[in-house]
């Protein structure tokens, strides 16, 4: 009873959080390979302004913005994929640490109360 009131929703919140994480790790799997894309491509291959901007965003953004800035009003969601990686690599390690602090401070609080119960009686 204690554990479904306490322990399952912080449980539930880290498994979403998880997920999300998850999200996360495959969006830098796909801006690694536009960056292997990148890499092999010449530098007068037609494709390589496309893989750019699919990983970066565009290069007037860099120039005219002192830097791939002009997506970050964006919602990260519709962020260029490398950026939009990081950021949410960022945001899911952020969101985790509280829940895991809690998860991690009553599940040892819940413990102590147990044993004091099992001492007392």
């Amino acid at each position: 009873m204690v554990y479904e009131s306490v322990l399952a929703p912080l449980e539930n919140k880290i498994s979403v959080i998880e997920e999300e994480k998850k999200v996360a790790i495959a969006t830098r799997q796909e801006c690694k390979i536009l960056q292997q894309k990148l890499e092999r491509l010449p530098a007068n291959d037609s494709r390589r302004d496309e893989f750019h901007l699919k990983a970066y965003g565009s290069y007037a953004d860099r120039i005219s913005k002192g830097g791939y800035k002009s997506y970050q009003e964006d919602p990260i969601e519709q962020w260029p994929l490398c950026p939009k990686a990081s950021a949410l690599e960022a945001r899911s390690d952020r969101n985790l640490q509280v829940p895991m602090a809690n998860y991690s401070s009553r599940s040892i609080a819940l413990r102590v109360s147990k044993k004091s119960e099992v001492i007392s009686e």
